[in-house]
């Protein structure tokens, strides 16, 4: 009797290791493909209403030209249509992804052979493949045209786009905007006025500017995923932000073909100089941000706008068909003087 209950002791503690390691097992998974199934769906957004503000001796404009009349403490950019946006990856504004799964479920899009192995990568061995959707698979449309007067130019980047007439789209996946703006000294003195990038503060915030989350109870986490990047065109100096409050900073992201855990996305309301993103480039450095005078045409400042596909708020329960409006405000600081 003895022998029989240490069998069945041994047997029920076998159960249990098995049952664990399967839970284990399920939440690996769980935790390691959550971006694969986000990636096929989309969310609209309109009215998005991006301002750049300029303090401490700083000039910003909508565009480049030193003679226009519009420099100022503060531009203006956004654009008017609706805009479908499927979640997108990057961790240094450059390189873009974008998921393909092999899993078998209905809102992946893909499942067994029918997924992309040629031309997406399987970068984590997670299943989830990745494509890279820059260099000449990306066609970028132009919703402002930048010139004086208008709002800052602002281009809509999509994977293998069809365009039609009248300045709307017929195909094609949005998966990130960029806005162009200008920025300049306001001293007179000659030649440029030198910042170094860890004296150049940038403070991002966000506010959602309609309350229609009707049909998803969860939508408001999708708030979550809402990236902002800013970065000087000419120079090796970038921050990504998560600017709308309760928002995580620590997201994986897929970069190139290995896939890296970006902790320096910057939170809420926090302000930070533009040195580079210690996540991918190193650490804050020094390098002058070459700020040209009051005469002279301005300095190109990209804000990037997209919805992080990596982070783990960015699922399709928190994909509505609703349209989501934002004002974004991207405020730089020289702190150097």
């Amino acid at each position: 009797m003895k022998k029989n209950n240490n069998k069945n002791s041994s047997a029920r503690r076998k159960l249990a290791a098995a049952t664990a390691m399967l839970l284990i097992s399920a939440l690996v998974l769980s935790s390691a493909t959550y971006a694969w199934f986000t990636m096929n769906k989309e969310v609209r957004v309109t009215n998005m209403q991006v301002k750049a503000h300029a303090e401490e001796g700083l000039l910003i404009n909508e565009v480049a030209n030193a003679k226009s009349n519009t420099w100022d403490e503060e531009a203006i950019g956004g654009y008017s249509s609706a805009i479908a946006l499927r979640p997108a990856s990057t961790s240094n504004l450059s390189t873009w992804w974008h998921a393909n799964s092999k899993k078998s479920y209905s809102e992946a899009g893909a499942s067994g052979s029918d997924v992309d192995t040629v031309n997406t990568v399987d970068i984590d061995g997670s299943g989830t493949y990745y494509k890279n959707i820059t260099g000449n698979n990306v066609t970028a449309y132009n919703f402002q045209s930048g010139s004086d007067g208008t709002k800052a130019e602002t281009i809509v980047y999509y994977n293998d786009a069809s365009f039609g007439s009248g300045g709307q789209y017929d195909d094609g996946e949005g998966y990130y905007i960029m806005y162009k703006y200008y920025m300049k000294s306001s001293k007179s003195d000659a030649g440029t006025y030198n910042i170094p990038a860890d004296k150049l503060n940038v403070k991002v915030s966000a506010v959602k500017t309609n309350t229609d989350n009707s049909g998803t109870a969860n939508h408001m986490d999708l708030d979550k995923a809402l990236r902002v990047g800013v970065k000087f065109a000419d120079y090796d100096c970038f921050k990504i932000f998560a600017p709308l409050y309760d928002a995580d900073q620590t997201y994986k992201v897929a970069d190139g073909e290995a896939s890296i855990n970006n902790t320096d996305v910057v939170a809420y309301t926090t302000e930070t100089a533009i040195g580079k993103a210690s996540g991918a480039n190193g650490a804050d450095d020094t390098t002058a941000i070459e700020i040209p005078n009051v005469v002279t045409d301005g300095i190109e400042v990209d804000v990037y706008v997209w919805f992080e596909g990596e982070d783990p708020n960015c699922k399709s329960d928190n994909l509505a068909a609703v349209l989501d409006s934002y004002e974004i405000t991207v405020n730089f600081k020289d702190t150097s003087r």
